[in-house]
């Protein structure tokens, strides 16, 4: 199963996802900010990164910018409560694999997990 590092300064947020993603099986690291996500990214490998767009310290389009630099070939699915288009696109064209709305639906998130998972295996 996928290794995912979750990134979300809300403990409550990343809590749930992290929980709920090793219900379905995948090993999970958690951050509480981007900074700490940065350092992760680089010292273990990732089949995932999950991150929120907004954070106090390091923005999500910088985790996704430095995970790309670090790790080509890791998906990174931004999520974000305060999307706008521009966002979602910016976030796209920096590589993000796709975009979850915050609230998400729960099987939506497990499908585009599943999804970024199965691209990063066959490469």
């Amino acid at each position: 199963m996928a290794r995912i590092l979750i990134v979300d300064d809300q403990d409550n947020a990343r809590g749930m996802l992290s929980a709920m993603l090793q219900q379905e099986g995948y090993t999970v690291d958690q951050a509480g900010g981007g900074a700490a996500a940065c350092e992760l990214v680089q010292s273990n490998g990732y089949d995932l990164v999950i991150t929120d767009l907004r954070m106090d310290d390091v923005g999500g389009l910088e985790v996704l910018r430095r995970t790309r630099e670090s790790s080509p070939t890791t998906p990174v699915i931004v999520m974000t409560a305060f999307g706008t288009i521009e966002d979602a696109v910016e976030a796209m064209r920096f590589g993000a694999h796709d975009i979850v709305q915050k609230p998400f639906v729960e099987e939506e998130l497990l499908t585009k997990v599943a999804r970024a998972s199965r691209s990063r295996e066959l490469g």
